[in-house]
Formats: C-alpha cells, structure tokens, sequence
C-alpha cells in the first residue's frame, strides 16, 4: 500500500495495523510503500499471515536485558525475510526454549508509546492508549 493509503486504514482502525506493517525500499506511485498484513474489513492480522512466524516474534523495546536474535532483511527492495541469529555467547543446548526478539528500532517508537513502553511513556510520564488524554493528543497532535 502506498504511505498515504496505509495511513487513512490505520487511522480508521485505531492505530491497529501499524504494528503489523513493514516498510520497504521500492516506491509504489512515486510515494512510499508499505508491506500491510491485516486484513482490510477489519484491520486485524489476515489469516495468511497467522501461518508464518514473523508475526510470533516479539520486540526488545527498551528492555536492556533482552538481546534481539532475530534480525530482519530486506531483499529486491520489496520483501521482508526475519533470520534467527543466535550469538555465540548465547548458544542454547539441544532442547533449550528462546524466544524470538527483534529490535524495530526507531521508527516503531510510536507503536511501543501506544502500548505503553515507549521512552515517552518510560521516562516522560506519557500514558499508553488505555488513557485517553495521551491518545487523543497522539491521534490529533500536528
């Protein structure tokens, strides 16, 4: 979808699909390009996407204990491929359980305020969307 269209869904589902997005090199129209895997009718992950592992994967946010050994790659700047990355220093033996981090970086902060563990909401006493003075300020702020 092209940055604008992504927008105007996200906006009408309440900021849903923006965890579920990710943002590739090829421009669609001239304008930015957005890999979308929520469902249209209801801005929720579509089926198809439930069947493959990416959407499992969980975020380091800020957490300075949790190491990201999933990193993500883009190829033929259209597609979005997560490869399991275990550091040496952290070798698991046959049978050990982890579980799978990445690091989105800087440009999912938004995502991370409306949840609640943003730097904002950590140091900056701003609330997460279940406040809904923090929300609105976020929805509508220029």
């Amino acid at each position: 979808k092209t940055e604008l269209n992504f927008s105007m869904k996200n906006f009408i589902y309440d900021f849903e699909p923006a965890e579920w997005s990710y943002d590739v090199d090829e421009k669609i129209l001239g304008d930015c390009q957005l890999i979308d895997i929520t469902d249209d009718a209801t801005g929720e992950v579509h089926s198809e996407a439930k069947k493959h592992t990416p959407i499992y994967v969980n975020e380091i946010g800020h957490n300075t204990n949790l190491c990201a050994n999933v990193r993500i790659m883009h190829k033929n700047d259209r597609s979005v491929y997560y490869y399991a990355c275990i550091e040496k220093e952290n070798a698991m033996k046959k049978g050990d359980c982890v579980e799978l981090l990445v690091d989105y970086g800087k440009l999912y902060e938004n995502v991370r305020e409306r949840k609640g563990y943003g730097i904002a909401n950590l140091y900056g006493n701003v609330g997460d969307d279940s406040d809904r003075g923090a929300k609105l300020q976020r929805n509508f702020a220029a």
